[in-house]
């Protein structure tokens, strides 16, 4: 049965997301129409579809490595926040297996965001930790990490800090 997404989409409540959810989950296929969707940078069924791609990564992981090299090279071009935010809290949070290529493209960005005082508070502190993940493995990224959350520290808003207090105390006992 073909599933209309962006007729699902057109509601923007939490209910209505896991509903359009479980049709992925029930027909994985279906995650590269949610996909195509996320990546039209059209408000607002790409926030909600972006949604939709968290709550089954969160879920099934493998559904967005199978979908990886679509999203991640596109993320250099999304204007929307939202989708950017998503997307970024599922690396952060999700065990996602990311190709060294796709990682290098992230780490590019995030730094980029985290170092970005225009950047809404969410995507500096998903960058944060999704840095921070990497330098457990690569040690390479630890200092200039450190350096970039204390330099912003001073400035940063509460929930940057909050977030850099936890991330600068795992750092300094690695």
């Amino acid at each position: 049965m073909t599933v209309d997404f962006r007729q699902i989409l057109c509601d923007s409540s939490k209910k209505v997301a896991e509903i359009a959810a479980s049709c992925v989950l029930d027909e994985p296929e279906r995650i590269k129409q949610v996909t195509e969707i996320m990546l039209a940078d059209e408000y607002p069924y790409s926030h909600r579809a972006a949604r939709v791609m968290e709550i089954c990564s969160g879920q099934f992981p493998e559904l967005f490595d199978k979908q990886q090299n679509n999203i991640i090279p596109a993320l250099q071009k999304v204007r929307s926040e939202g989708i950017i935010r998503g997307i970024l809290k599922i690396v952060a949070d999700c065990p996602v297996k990311l190709s060294k290529k796709n990682r290098g493209i992230l780490l590019g960005l995030c730094f980029d965001w985290l170092n970005d005082l225009s950047k809404p508070v969410s995507i500096r502190v998903h960058s944060m930790q999704f840095l921070y993940n990497i330098s457990v493995h690569e040690k390479d990224i630890r200092d200039e990490l450190i350096s970039i959350l204390e330099a912003g520290y001073a400035d940063g808003s509460a929930g940057f800090r909050s977030r850099a207090d936890k991330i600068l105390r795992k750092l300094y006992h690695l």
